[in-house]
């Protein structure tokens, strides 16, 4: 088995509270907490268990090149955590999704991807968080791709 570090290169933005629209995209290392830059309220529904953060929907985005020599082969993506109710999708295409927040999961793409040893062999992956319904942890939890 090939394992292959996918924690770099990732794109992030949030989808503002306010009219929920997507905001601009930044380079992020995993594991990243989206919560961290959002702001706080007094008044947020979670209170203390989430530090007065509301929570949000946060959507991450990277290529994955896929060499012709992958062809015939099964190609996963592990999640060790992605807080919460994550939804994985390969060019545009659902490959799965995973509401609870703290465990591990893997994705398996083999029949979404494209192969080639160009720019053909390039593929979206998506990975969106819906943290936007709090309260729902009695501690703060984090958002986004929260693990490695």
């Amino acid at each position: 088995m090939l394992s292959q570090d996918f924690n770099t290169d990732w794109r992030f933005r949030a989808k503002t509270a306010e009219d929920n629209q997507p905001g601009v995209w930044r380079d992020v290392t995993l594991p990243h907490d989206a919560m961290l830059d959002a702001p706080r309220r007094a008044d947020s529904p979670a209170g203390t268990g989430n530090a007065f953060f509301d929570g949000g929907v946060y959507e991450y985005a990277r290529t994955l090149h896929v060499p012709a020599a992958w062809q015939g082969k099964t190609v996963e993506l592990e999640f060790e955590a992605v807080y919460r109710n994550a939804t994985v999708c390969v060019n545009g295409h659902q490959a799965a999704c995973h509401a609870y927040g703290y465990s591990p999961f893997a994705v398996d793409i083999t029949d979404l991807l494209v192969y080639g040893d160009g720019p053909e062999g390039d593929n979206e992956i998506t990975v969106t968080a819906d943290n936007s319904a709090t309260p729902n942890t009695r501690w703060y939890s984090g958002g986004g791709i929260i693990r490695p």
